[in-house]
């Protein structure tokens, strides 16, 4: 007798026609079955509510992309990270943040793809928005990740056009990192190449008090005080991974004045359900890609120094 997969399942019932696995030449197990329908469902679902047909190719084309991407970063540590990717994108598909959380009001990801042939220029940018923004916290996250996309398109003009080897693109991807109805995350990450040296990295978030719409910064999180037991806490992260980074003990000499100036800006800082983080970006504490740092600070830490009004998550 036949054995009736999940996968066949919805193949038979329409949903998603029925293709075997490319990444793999392996058996799927059932949880990554059902994981991988869920997102296939989800996909299906939102390209069901998006009735503008350059929306829907610019959505089909950021789906072959991510499984693209998915595929070639699995390839060794297959199943659970399937797994894991899988959820990941059937969250983002459903307007929820990585941890599956939603906010108070619909949001969903809006696509845009664009090609110039004569210029050679490719524009891929994907948004989270919120689908009938009414509070001010969300005309605030729109109003963001609308100027973060003129933000790529300014990054994709170019005098010169590319050479038969390169393409010039411009790249933004979105995320929702926290949603509740006190505290929504977002950022938005980008890279753009129009012919110099290499491809360059841009990024910034957003953290709003759903409460008032007032968008966040870090004089509203901590004060002078609290403020340099994190950059101290920083500081350490830092050094560490640079040394790693570079192979190199004697590069561990990040100053607590450069950590102070940079972890400053709220604007790097994402903030999850067990804790934050702070990206610093390709060009922080050295030349280009030396360090691409990061600090993480879980939420017991950063609860105890954080100002009582600021709307952190519940710690665990």
């Amino acid at each position: 007798m036949m054995r009736l997969t999940l996968w066949s399942f919805i193949a038979m019932v329409g949903l998603m026609p029925f293709h075997a696995p490319a990444q793999t030449t392996q058996a799927k197990s059932q949880p990554q079955e059902a994981t991988e329908a869920a997102m296939r469902i989800a996909y299906e679902r939102l390209k069901n509510q998006i009735t503008a047909d350059d929306e829907n190719a610019a959505l089909e084309e950021s789906q072959r992309a991510w499984m693209k991407e998915r595929d070639e970063a699995c390839s060794v540590r297959q199943a659970p990270c399937l797994m894991q990717r899988n959820v990941e994108r059937r969250y983002f598909l459903e307007g929820r943040s990585v941890n599956g959380l939603s906010a108070s009001s619909a949001i969903r990801p809006f696509f845009t793809h664009k090609t110039d042939g004569e210029k050679g220029m490719e524009i891929s940018a994907t948004r989270l928005k919120f689908t009938n923004p009414k509070t001010p916290a969300e005309l605030a996250l729109n109003e963001f990740m609308d100027k973060q996309l003129q933000e790529a398109v300014r990054h994709a003009r170019s005098t010169n056009p590319p050479s038969k080897e390169e393409k010039y693109y411009s790249l933004m991807v979105s995320e929702l990192n926290f949603a509740s109805p006190k505290l929504l995350s977002a950022r938005v990450d980008g890279d753009f190449f129009v012919g110099q040296a290499h491809p360059e990295p841009w990024g910034e978030s957003i953290n709003i008090d759903m409460s008032t719409g007032k968008i966040l910064d870090f004089d509203d999180l901590l004060d002078a005080s609290k403020a340099k037991k994190i950059f101290s806490y920083c500081q350490k992260q830092v050094n560490t991974q640079k040394i790693n980074n570079l192979d190199d003990p004697k590069k561990g000499n990040v100053t607590i004045k450069e950590i102070s100036e940079s972890t400053s800006d709220l604007g790097i800082w994402k903030f999850k359900k067990n804790g934050a983080s702070v990206s610093y970006g390709a060009y922080a504490f050295g030349g280009y890609s030396q360090c691409n740092c990061s600090c993480n600070i879980p939420y017991s830490v950063l609860h105890p120094l954080a100002k009582k009004t600021f709307p952190l998550p519940k710690q665990k």
